[in-house]
């Protein structure tokens, strides 16, 4: 099972969760602006690779999880990697909103 949205699924109403479900979503911003085309890594709590997504047209992005521990890597042009650890509770949406500067 994906924990990536469907495509164009960033934007459109969240689907239903299961009991031990939830939903990490947000955007990223570079210097202000939201940031399209970013890539957003989720990583367990051993810092292994679950999935990927491409921000959408306005900086979005998200992820269908377990509840757990997290980690969201933050890759795109001309900016270091960033990293952000969050935990998230069955039936949470979590928002995140991801700094990135130059």
């Amino acid at each position: 099972m994906s924990c990536g949205p469907l495509p164009g699924e960033a934007a459109a109403p969240l689907r239903s969760l299961g009991r031990d479900r939830a939903v990490i979503e947000g955007v990223v911003v570079r210097e202000g602006e939201l940031l399209p085309g970013a890539y957003v890594r989720l990583l367990d709590a051993s810092g292994d690779f679950v999935a990927e997504v491409q921000t959408d047209w306005a900086g979005r992005f998200r992820f269908y999880c377990t509840a757990g521990t997290w980690t969201l890597r933050t890759l795109a042009p001309a900016v270091a990697p960033t990293e952000e650890r969050l935990s998230v509770e069955p039936g949470q949406v979590a928002p995140v909103e991801v700094l990135l500067s130059e």
